[in-house]
């Protein structure tokens, strides 16, 4: 972790560990009584292969970019349903704009688009709020109950979309945090338990020390395979 980023340790797809990981589980269980004999374990292989499972299961970083794109998406969509329902309003005020209230005319007429989510939605309440108690003042503007009812309706679903994008970017960077550290985990291990393989074969079979070699580890870049002495 650098300046408090969380990174992964290895070069290659989620996928592919996954992949490589069963792979080696398969390879250490066949050679499990010569690894292990009178040894520790560097890894329990049961506990390796229920964290894959779990690193597996986790959504994936094109699952979570779509769920934040949907979550943008409807609170982009019902934004512009809040401008156009404050516009709508104030275009009616304009039509008998005597007999506006003093207090509707001091809510300052903001440009819409340059509002940041909370000060539109901010907006559009206090308009509500300002001319519900005055419609039967400037009722030829045509503003009734139910255009009032209805910005609150957009105003309350525009809220609670605030909050559900808010909630998923969290929630998506606690998943990719957590995917992080489970695949991390995973190749530390991995990478003992290869460690234990290689040992246990060098110098005796190629072909079984090769099982251990991770192809594409920064960690075995540079390795050339041990020849076999038999």
């Amino acid at each position: 972790m650098e300046n408090g980023i969380l990174r992964r340790n290895y070069l290659f797809s989620d996928p592919y560990l996954h992949q490589l990981c069963n792979e080696k589980i398969v390879i250490a269980g066949r050679d499990f009584h010569k690894l292990f004999f009178q040894n520790a374990a560097p890894v329990s292989l049961t506990a390796l292969s229920a964290r894959n499972i779990a690193f597996k299961d986790l959504p994936s970083e094109y699952e979570l970019t779509c769920k934040l794109e949907e979550a943008s998406e409807t609170k982009s969509y019902l934004a512009a349903q809040l401008r156009t329902g404050i516009r709508n309003i104030l275009h009616r005020l304009s039509f008998q704009p005597d007999a506006v209230p003093a207090s509707v005319q001091k809510l300052e007429k903001p440009c819409l688009e340059q509002l940041t989510d909370i000060d539109l939605l901010s907006y559009g309440k206090s308009l509500v709020q300002t001319l519900s108690p005055s419609l039967s003042d400037i009722r030829d503007t045509g503003l009734t109950p139910a255009m009032m009812s209805t910005l609150l309706q957009i105003c309350y679903e525009f809220d609670l979309a605030i909050d559900k994008l808010r909630k998923t970017v969290c929630d998506c960077d606690l998943i990719n945090a957590q995917r992080i550290k489970i695949g991390n985990q995973i190749y530390e291990e991995l990478l003992s338990l290869c460690n234990k393989g290689k040992q246990t074969w060098a110098g005796i079979n190629e072909a079984k020390y090769n099982d251990y070699v991770i192809l594409g580890s920064p960690h075995n870049s540079q390795e050339s395979v041990k020849p076999s002495q038999q």
